[in-house]
This record gives C-alpha cells, sequence and structure tokens, in this order.
C-alpha cells in the first residue's frame, strides 16, 4: 500500500515514507483530504510550485509511491522507456550524479512516473545492495526492497524494464527474482497483481539468467507456467536446452515465445512447444536444432502467424521437400492430416540460411496467400518469380466482371531481397511486373546481384513503373465495395507532403488493404547505382515518384550524388554549384515527410547541405566517411531540428573531436564560427 503523509521524521526513512520536514514545502494542499480524495483545484496549486527539475526530485522522493493507476496507462509506455532513458541516462553515467542535459530538454515536462523511476534508479546501487551491512543502513535496505516488492505489478513491470535496457549491471540473480518476482507477495497488499502473463528477461545479462532460477523460482517456486501467455528469452545463451523445454513444456496457454540467440536451443525444446496455443517463435540464430526437430515443429505448431528462424545452419530444401512429400502422402489416406501447415502465417523470416528455390516454394505453398512479411536475405533463393508464383494470384471478381486481364491480388507488404544473387534481369522484373500496383510499404534491396553483377542504373530504372503511385487503380477496376476512401473522380491523388499541412502525420491515400505506399526503400551496398547523369532516369526518378510518402531511405554504399538527391524536392533550382556559397530558398520547396536518411561511404560534398537542408523532417542522418565539412553539416543541423542523431563516423573534413559533439554543439548555440575559447 502506498505510504502514510503523517509519519516519522527520520532522515533515513525519506525515500520510503517521503515525511521530510523540507520536502512537505515541496507541495501544498489546502487541507487534508481523505485518503484518495484530493481535489482539483489543490492538485493545480500544487503543479503550479513545480517548475524546475529539483522540485521534481524533491516531490517524487516524497510521492514515490502515491501514484495511481491512470498515471500509468499502456500510452505512457513511450514516456517511461524512451523519454525518461534519453533524461536519465546522462546522470547514471557520472560517477557524482549530476545531471547534464540538452536545452531542449530543460524546457520539457515529464510526468511523475518518469521522475519517479529516475529516482528509483538514481538510489538503486546502494538501497537495493547486498545487506552486509548492519544497523540503519540495513533496515532502510530491508524497508526499500519490501516497498519494491509490494508495488502494484504495473509499476514493478515498468522499472524492471526500464533497469534492463540502462542498468542490467545492478540486476544480479537474487535481486531481480527477489525484488520483481518474489515468491512470497503479502497477502495484505490488495493492490499487487498476481496474474502475470508475461515472462520478459531480455536486457539482462546471460549469467543472470540461469537454469536454477528458470526451474527453481520461475517454474517451481512462482509456478508461473500455466498462466504465461509471452515468453521473451532473447540472447540469454547460458540456458540449457532441456531448462528451456521444461519452462516451455510447462505453458500451456503460450501464444507468444522469442528464443533469439540463445543458442543452446535444441530438438527438446522444439518439441515442447504448446502447437495449440502458439502463435509466434522466433527462434533465430540458435544453432541446436537438427532437420527432423524443424520437421517436428512445422507439424506441430500449425497456426503460427509469425515465423522466424534467421541464421538456422540445418534449414534446408532438403528437409522441406521430405516433409512435403510425408503430408501429401498422408493427405491421401486420411482427413484428420489435411489441414496444411503454416496456413495462416503471415510473417516469415528465413535469412542467412542455406534455403534454395526449391525450399522456398515448400514454404510458399503453404503460406502464399496469407503471407504479409518475408525476409529471404542471405539466402540462396535465385529466382524471385517463385514469389509471384504462389503470393499473387487473380482475382476471382475481376474476372466475373470480364476484365481483361483480370486484377491480381497479393497480401505481401514487406520483402527483403538484400544480398540475394537473382539468376537473370528479367526475373526481377517479372517478379515486380507481377505484383498489384503499390502493394509493398517497406522494399529492401541492399547487395543485390543480378545475373552475376552488382545492381545497376539501367535494371533500377525498368523497375520504375511498377513502383510508381501513378499506376493506381481507378475506382472503376477496385474489388471490394468497402473501400470508401477512394475518391468518385477515380484517380488517387496523394497529399502533397511538401506542404506547410504536410507536418500532420502522413495518411495513406486509401485505407484499402492493397491499395499502399511505399515509406522503407533501400538499395545499401549497391556501388553502381546513382551514377546515370540523365534526367528523370533510374534514381531521380524513382525518388521522384515515391518521394511524397517515403519515410527512410538507406543509399550508403552507393554512386549518389547532390543532383540525385534532388530529386527527394518538389523541384530542383536553376543552379547548384559546388562553387557557390548560397543558393536561394524559394527555388526549392522543403521535404516534410522523409524521416531517416543513410548515405555511408558516398561521394557527397559540402555541396550536400543545400539539399539536405530542405529534408525539415529528417531525425536520423547519417553521413559516415562522407566530404562533407564543419560548416556544412552545421548548416544542415540548423534547419533540421528534428535531427536527434547523426554519424559522422570518418569524415576526414571535420575534426575528429567534433565528430561526435558536433549536433550537441550546434543545439547549444555553438558553431564553427564562435571563438576557440567557447569550443
Amino acid at each position: 500500500m502506498p505510504p502514510k503523509r503523517a509519519g516519522s521524521r527520520n532522515s533515513t526513512n525519506k525515500i520510503s515514507s517521503g515525511v521530510g520536514a523540507k520536502k512537505r514545502k515541496v507541495i501544498k494542499t489546502k487541507g487534508r483530504k481523505a485518503k484518495g480524495d484530493v481535489s482539483d483545484s489543490s492538485a493545480s496549486n500544487s503543479e503550479k510550485e513545480i517548475e524546475t527539475v529539483k522540485d521534481y526530485e524533491d516531490a517524487v522522493q516524497k510521492r514515490i509511491l502515491t501514484s495511481t493507476t491512470n498515471r500509468y496507462e499502456d500510452f505512457l509506455e513511450q514516456d517511461h522507456l524512451a523519454l525518461a532513458a534519453s533524461f536519465m541516462m546522462p546522470s547514471l553515467s557520472q560517477p557524482d550524479g549530476s545531471h547534464t542535459s540538452s536545452p531542449s530538454s530543460e524546457n520539457r515536462v515529464f510526468s511523475l512516473g518518469t521522475f519517479c523511476l529516475y529516482s528509483i534508479v538514481k538510489n538503486f546501487h546502494h538501497l537495493a545492495a547486498d545487506a552486509t551491512t548492519a544497523g540503519r543502513q540495513q533496515q532502510q535496505q530491508r524497508v526499500f526492497r519490501r516497498r519494491i516488492q509490494h508495488m502494484p505489478f504495473y509499476l514493478s513491470h515498468k522499472l524492471f524494464k526500464y533497469f534492463k535496457h540502462v542498468r542490467p549491471e545492478l540486476l544480479s540473480s537474487r535481486v531481480w527474482t527477489t525484488l520483481f518476482f518474489p515468491a512470497n507477495p503479502s497477502d495484505n497488499d490488495h493492490d499487487v497483481d498476481h496474474t502475470m502473463t508475461e515472462l520478459d528477461l531480455e536486457g539482462l545479462i546471460a549469467s543472470q539468467v540461469t537454469d536454477s532460477v528458470i526451474r527453481s523460482h520461475i517454474i517451481h517456486n512462482l509456478n508461473l507456467g500455466p498462466q504465461l501467455e509471452r515468453i521473451n528469452l532473447s540472447h540469454l545463451n547460458g540456458l540449457s536446452d532441456k531448462a528451456l523445454a521444461q519452462l516451455v513444456a510447462s505453458c500451456t496457454k503460450l501464444a507468444r515465445l522469442s528464443l533469439k540467440g540463445c543458442t543452446n536451443v535444441g530438438d527438446m525444446t522444439l518439441a515442447n512447444l504448446p502447437g495449440e496455443t502458439l502463435l509466434e517463435l522466433n527462434i533465430s540464430f540458435v544453432s541446436g536444432p537438427t532437420s527432423k526437430g524443424i520437421q517436428q515443429m512445422i507439424r506441430r505448431c500449425r497456426d503460427l502467424v509469425v515465423l522466424k528462424m534467421a541464421g538456422l545452419m540445418n534449414l534446408r530444401d532438403s528437409l522441406l521437400l521430405d516433409l512435403s512429400s510425408e503430408l501429401n502422402q498422408k493427405s491421401l489416406g486420411s482427413v484428420d492430416n489435411t489441414r496444411t501447415p503454416l496456413h495462416q502465417l503471415q510473417n516469415l523470416k528465413v535469412s542467412s540460411t542455406k534455403l534454395g528455390d526449391r525450399g522456398l516454394k515448400v514454404l510458399l505453398g503453404f503460406c502464399g496467400k496469407t503471407l504479409r512479411r518475408l525476409d529471404i536475405s542471405g539466402t540462396n533463393v535465385t529466382r524471385t518469380v517463385n514469389i509471384s508464383q504462389y503470393c499473387v494470384w487473380a482475382d476471382e471478381k475481376s474476372k466475373a466482371k470480364g476484365v481483361d486481364p483480370p486484377m491480381s491480388k497479393t497480401m505481401l507488404e514487406k520483402v527483403n531481397l538484400t544480398r540475394l544473387k537473382i539468376a537473370t534481369p528479367q526475373d526481377l522484373v517479372a517478379f515486380f511486373k507481377a505484383l498489384p500496383p503499390q502493394c509493398l510499404h517497406t522494399l529492401l534491396m541492399g547487395y543485390l546481384t543480378v545475373g552475376q553483377v552488382p545492381l545497376r542504373d539501367e535494371l533500377v530504372h525498368s523497375l520504375c513503373p511498377f513502383l510508381d503511385p501513378a499506376t493506381m487503380p481507378s475506382k472503376d477496376d477496385a474489388i471490394d465495395s468497402d473501400d470508401s476512401d477512394i475518391q468518385s473522380s477515380g484517380k488517387f491523388d496523394a497529399p502533397n507532403p511538401f506542404s506547410p499541412e504536410a507536418f500532420m502525420p502522413v495518411r495513406p491515400i486509401s485505407n484499402h488493404p492493397r491499395f499502399r505506399h511505399l515509406h522503407t526503400l533501400s538499395f545499401f551496398g549497391n556501388p553502381q547505382i546513382g551514377q546515370s547523369k540523365r534526367v528523370n532516369h533510374s534514381l531521380r526518378l524513382l525518388l521522384k515518384q515515391v518521394a511524397p510518402t517515403l519515410r527512410r531511405l538507406e543509399l550508403g554504399y552507393t554512386r549518389i550524388t547532390s543532383d540525385v538527391l534532388m530529386s527527394l524536392l518538389p523541384f530542383e533550382p536553376l543552379i547548384l554549384h559546388e562553387a557557390d556559397d548560397v543558393i536561394a530558398e524559394d527555388n526549392m520547396n522543403v521535404n516534410m515527410v522523409l524521416e531517416e536518411l543513410g548515405l555511408d561511404e558516398t561521394p557527397l560534398g559540402s555541396e550536400a547541405w543545400a539539399v539536405l537542408s530542405q529534408l525539415r523532417r529528417l531525425n536520423r542522418l547519417s553521413l559516415a566517411n562522407t566530404r562533407m565539412e564543419q560548416e556544412a553539416v552545421e548548416r544542415v543541423i540548423q534547419a533540421c531540428t528534428q535531427i536527434t542523431s547523426l554519424d559522422l563516423t570518418s569524415c576526414r573534413a571535420i575534426p575528429i573531436r567534433k565528430r561526435r559533439s558536433l549536433l550537441q554543439d550546434v543545439r547549444q548555440g555553438r558553431t564553427k564560427t564562435d571563438s576557440d575559447d567557447d569550443w
């Protein structure tokens, strides 16, 4: 229960009871209220007196456990984790505990929950230390631990999640089990939620999560297995196959399981998966499963919606062909085995495996008509036309209307073709030609080899007609009658993202599931694209087509130039030369859509500032190993006020000591024109 407002004035109990004489002056109320009854007028008065970070810290230490449930709704998850982390991490990294923040963070208003987390984490290293001392300090540590143990579950869960990502070294096996997973919660504390449906230990150090902890504490003492629905043990490579098998076997309601990076996962764990309830499974980068174990897992878990098997060494064509042959034989003699495995799979990731064309055909034969996301990067697949063969089909309604040729349908929205070696250019063109117009929102084609040569400008140009939003079908061609967003004129005009109204969130042209827009595009690692000098050709034309909706663009390790980047703007300026110091902004509008841009290892120079400074919504910009100078980068930072991540690694035109601090220096008003003393 929350601590009482009245109590001892002992300074050693200020954090746990919050009754310090000095701190009572921070928050004033008009009179004593009944428990839980605080008027709006008193709340407003208290808020007026909290104006600085120091005031908040004092108030939080007094009311550290008096917050109510409505302050911790699910939509504040980002506030607790991302916002609080950006505010707290600098102070945690300093030995003296002093807080350093940017000017923008000082003007930011944080929630009370954020400062509660801040106060706990700031004092956690001595409050939760092992009880080796005696006297009052030891008693204080016991009180603090009881307070954490008796916190409502929704609070302790958020606090535990924050510690995992910021200070995992403070959470020894004894600390995280006794504080956040107590074996004997107090029966007198009615606020404690004893129903735990999620076990998320990702972020802890592998040595802090052992087999004995899983067996003795999680399975036996707490008996969490029957109530767990989601388990995340990613990258905890200290757990054995046997311990994991015992855990998943006890979870009869398990729906989501992530064992990514648990290298000891093997056939025993896969054999004990609850196939009737499991919907999401991630066993990427584990080395234990054999071909037999993978086959058994596919047969057992038929209703999976998400399956990620990246990096599995034994995922080969042969095991999938044997599985397909076995299923075909069983389906001939028995009615009970006619249900196809993975018949409702929507997300398939088999990257960095030895999967080839024949094995991919088997998998797509299971889930082709339900698949939305496909990642085959780094595999032995050479024919992308097989994807369109199983994932694209003719619409029956258009056939009934006599449309010739009939409209095609697909559920695909994300395709990752990175590091593939496509057999011929014709195969790649045929794949995109078969896709319905604007069905993809994410397309990744990094390090792509086509016909034994890297991807070239000519092939990119041949793909432009199939990625052009202007090819959207008219209203008469639309099949489903529930598409209420289609324009009555039959045109699908995208809103102008370069207007001032573009500050609003980008809204798709249509909510129809088939009418999407490309918002993520990657050509990373294709060194032969971007060299074409022709207007409206290759990347110039493609970027101009997708710019109105593109939010993330990766062009690192290409031959991209400033002239090509201009295609991201509504129209090009009349003159843009490296010798020109100033270019009138009237000659070019701004792009208010693009948020992330990667330009690593490109031949860009300082002249690129004129284009980059017009991408006003950028929050991540990567310029590693480019030729941009310090003054040009400063202009970009000043124009793009939303940039929070800037990579200047190996930018030799910028002093080494400035590459990491340039963004912060410009935000604080220090530029190259300032004196050396200011630097």
